[in-house]
C-alpha cells in the first residue's frame, strides 16, 4: 500500500501542483493584506490622523471612532465577536459619509473591505470632518460647494 503511494508519479505531481497553488494563493493574500493596511493608512492621512495608527491593534479602533465621532466605548462593540457586525456596518457608512459617500459605499466598506478601503484611499475623495453635523434637511448642493470653494481658497 505505501510503495503504491510513494511511487506513484501522479500521486506527486498532484502534492506539487496544490503545493505550488497553495504559495500563489499565500502570495496573493500577502499583497491584499500589504494592499489593505497601505489604503488604512491613507485614509488616516487623509482624515488628519498619524497614518501609523492604522496598523497599531487596538489603538487604531479608538483612532476610526475619533474620525467617525462616536464615543470610545464603541471598543467594547468593536471587539465583541458577531456582536460586532453592526457597530462596524455603523463606523464604516459614518466613515463613508465622512468622505462625502452614502450608505451604500459603508456596507460595501463592511462586507468587502480589501475593495472598498483601496477605493476609498486611492480616489480623490476629500474628508468632510463635519459632514454629519450638517442634517438631511440643511443639507443641499449650497455646502458642498462652499467646502468646494474653502478648499480651492486653501490651496
Amino acid at each position: 500500500m505505501f510503495k503504491d503511494i510513494f511511487m506513484n508519479k501522479n500521486y506527486f505531481s498532484s502534492t506539487e501542483t496544490f503545493n505550488k497553488f497553495l504559495i500563489l494563493l499565500i502570495v496573493v493574500l500577502i499583497v491584499l493584506i500589504i494592499l489593505t493596511i497601505v489604503a488604512k493608512w491613507k485614509i488616516y492621512e487623509t482624515a488628519n490622523q498619524k497614518g501609523y495608527s492604522s496598523i497599531i491593534p487596538f489603538y487604531n479602533y479608538i483612532i476610526l471612532l475619533k474620525i467617525v465621532e462616536l464615543p470610545s466605548w464603541y471598543i467594547i462593540l468593536l471587539i465583541l465577536p458577531i456582536i460586532n457586525i453592526i457597530p462596524f456596518l455603523q463606523v464604516n457608512t459614518r466613515l463613508s459619509r465622512k468622505f462625502g459617500l452614502g450608505i451604500g459605499f459603508g456596507i460595501g466598506l463592511t462586507i468587502l473591505p480589501i475593495i472598498f478601503f483601496p477605493i476609498l484611499a486611492f480616489d480623490n475623495y476629500n474628508y468632510l470632518p463635519n459632514f454629519e453635523k450638517v442634517g438631511k434637511k440643511d443639507f443641499n448642493s449650497d455646502f458642498l460647494d462652499d467646502y468646494i470653494n474653502d478648499q480651492k481658497d486653501i490651496s
